[in-house]
């Protein structure tokens, strides 16, 4: 089992992040763009990055974007960890929803609990989130999946267990 840590990113982290998602041809438009919050997981003792997540914080829903961990240590609770930071600081910032998009991940979003949704309640929903605005500047929104996650239940945080 790998030992890791998550810690919050700072700007400092940017270009490290972006050479991280690039190497895996995810998109870096945005990455710690203001209203942005990211996190990395980081190997012990070497400290070396091996899983990012991030945020995009709307009005009233959240964007999870950015999910990767490195191939070699996926199954090992890496991004378990990475997912339930996200659910736990949206729920703490009041977030009733969390959205994201996935054409390829679906099935692994449903057991976290996420549903599948029209596009358009997600740009609805968070219409000035960096990535909602780069897939519309590409003309991309038609060809993406929507996926939302309901975070609280009857004012209650909904489990965070997979």
């Amino acid at each position: 089992m790998v030992r890791f840590h998550i810690r919050e990113a700072g700007a400092a982290d940017q270009d490290k992040i972006v050479r991280f998602l690039s190497e895996a041809g995810m998109v870096i438009e945005g990455v710690l763009a203001p209203q942005t919050k990211y996190w990395l997981a980081e190997s012990l003792p070497k400290l070396s990055l091996i899983g990012v997540i991030g945020v995009e914080q709307g009005p009233e829903a959240a964007l999870l974007r950015s999910a990767r961990v490195v191939p070699e240590k996926r199954a090992q609770g890496v991004g378990a960890a990475l997912v339930r930071q996200v659910f736990a600081a949206c729920e703490q910032s009041g977030y009733r929803h969390l959205y994201c998009f996935s054409t390829t991940a679906g099935t692994y979003w449903q057991r976290w609990g996420f549903e599948e949704v029209p596009v358009a309640e997600l740009v609805s929903a968070v219409p000035c989130a960096p990535q909602v605005l780069h897939f519309g500047r590409l003309g991309g929104l038609s060809s993406e999946v929507a996926w939302r996650k309901n975070l609280f239940d009857d004012g209650k945080a909904v489990s965070q267990t997979v």
